[in-house]
């Protein structure tokens, strides 16, 4: 269950939006369904800009039967940072989990100027409590919520018919590595069966196995306010897909 709230963390932001003026506070919500199972769970994203700053908050919690599986889980994730050039520049990336058996924290503190990320963790699980300070072994001048936002300007020289390799905080854990590219006309007419026609098709490489999907390749779709409004994960288990769907989005102009 996990990589499922890795997945909705990063599949439910709002893409391509990296102009400043296009830049405004925003609100979506999103549900996540896999196969017989139906609804697994929900998502619910925020971006606040105001005065050059900005705070990204996204919170994921399981539903059903996955709520029963992962012992409640819930997580929380927020940027906070600078917006400069039109691009938002990270300060501090947190990650919150909570389930019934453990809870933890970890908070990432970027110095753009030394490339180097310091991390502070916490765990309190069985009545005790434990904390560390570590240096992250690599860096990244974004984390898993800003990248998106930012990924135009990080494209702008390529046409993204090969994949590109980008790196943010919070994904993969030994280099935070993570894939785009644009579907070719066969990949396209094929997702556009399930996803429909829209402004955008995208696939995303998190690079980490998900269910019996090695890669966790996802394609979403993304609407004409570049914001993803749909994805899928093909034939995750038992030839079921992973699927996801906004219910609700607000932009405050």
């Amino acid at each position: 269950m996990k990589k499922i709230w890795l997945t909705l963390l990063i599949l439910v932001l709002p893409l391509f939006a990296t102009a400043q003026e296009r830049l405004h506070s925003m609100r979506a919500d999103y549900d996540v369904s896999y196969g017989i199972l139906g609804k697994i769970g929900t998502a619910h994203c925020r971006l606040e800009v105001d005065h050059g700053t900005y705070m990204i908050e996204v919170e994921v919690e399981s539903t059903g039967l996955a709520k029963f599986l992962s012992h409640d889980r819930k997580e929380r994730y927020r940027s906070t940072g600078l917006i400069q050039k039109g691009k938002l520049v990270p300060k501090i990336f947190a990650k919150e989990r909570q389930s019934s058996q453990r809870d933890e924290d970890k908070k990432y503190f970027f110095d753009h100027k030394a490339k180097s990320i310091k991390v502070m963790e916490s765990l309190k699980r069985s009545g005790k409590s434990s904390a560390k300070v570590t240096m992250l072994p690599y860096y990244a001048p974004n984390d898993i919520l800003t990248l998106f936002f930012n990924l135009d300007a990080m494209t702008k020289d390529s046409n993204l018919k090969q994949w590109l390799r980008l790196s943010a905080v919070g994904a993969r854990k030994q280099d935070g590595a993570i894939d785009i590219k644009l579907p070719d006309e066969q990949e396209k007419r094929e997702y556009q069966e399930i996803l429909g026609i829209g402004t955008h098709l995208l696939m995303v490489a998190l690079n980490q196995k998900i269910f019996s999907s090695k890669e966790g390749l996802f394609v979403i779709h993304i609407d004409k306010h570049g914001v993803c409004d749909r994805f899928v994960l093909k034939d995750v288990l038992l030839g079921g897909d992973l699927e996801g769907r906004i219910k609700n989005f607000n932009i405050e102009e």
